[in-house]
């Protein structure tokens, strides 16, 4: 019997291992969404990739990934309101929410970090409670991002409180590298920081003229003619 039943549960095990998912798989369903794209793209520890605008209609959109690390895969609605997927080959997550309230957006599915993201946004709180629980996480230079570009000015000395409550491997990755030199460089001629704008957020290099440590995206936005991407 034994010799029956061990090659039929190998077989078992072999079947299960080809059935699980060879790509991270995504679906989402947004409230109040009037746009007929998603924009996803994602960090990677060497690079800031665009992956793809994802076509959604009245807010319904479903995609496969291939994320090769634990950073993000970032899905921006309308230009406003930019959601963290933690998740690797193999997973499926969830996306739902209401454009008229963003802390109601939730991700299920995929790494444990989305949960606890998913109950930072709806309890509103500030980012320190988060990074002061995840100080190694890339969840918390995310964070630490998304506050230095969701504000109309960059609020440098709040900034930097926020990156000393990460590790240096977090305050030094790509992710959060270039805010951080520009901090350290509130005088510098040339900006190099993630920029957010309704077509999505990339690394540029801005070539400015001298100002202060306390500047606006306006300003950013009024020379958008200057910006070379890399």
């Amino acid at each position: 019997m034994i010799r029956i039943l061990l090659p039929l549960f190998c077989l078992a095990c072999m079947c299960t291992a080809c059935n699980k998912r060879a790509d991270l798989w995504v679906q989402g369903e947004v409230k109040g969404m009037h746009q007929s794209e998603v924009l996803c793209y994602g960090f990677r520890p060497d690079s800031n990739e665009l992956v793809r605008n994802i076509p959604a209609k009245q807010g319904v959109f479903t995609c496969t990934l291939m994320p090769d690390s634990v950073w993000p895969v970032l899905f921006v609605f309308e230009g406003t309101v930019e959601i963290p997927v933690f998740a690797l080959p193999g997973d499926e997550v969830t996306i739902t929410g209401d454009m008229k309230t963003p802390s109601s957006f939730l991700v299920e599915g995929g790494d444990n970090i989305n949960q606890a993201l998913n109950e930072w946004r709806q309890k509103k709180e500030k980012p320190e409670a988060f990074l002061k629980a995840y100080p190694d996480h890339p969840a918390s230079a995310w964070i630490i991002l998304n506050e230095a570009l969701s504000k109309p000015t960059l609020n440098t000395e709040y900034l930097k409180k926020l990156l000393a409550e990460v590790t240096p491997r977090m305050a030094e990755s790509n992710m959060l590298s270039a805010l951080k030199k520009e901090l350290e460089r509130p005088f510098s001629t040339e900006l190099e920081i993630p920029f957010f704008s309704k077509s999505g957020r990339s690394i540029i290099r801005y070539d400015k003229e001298k100002i202060d440590s306390t500047f606006t995206h306006e300003q950013l936005k009024n020379r958008i003619n200057t910006l070379i991407t890399p």
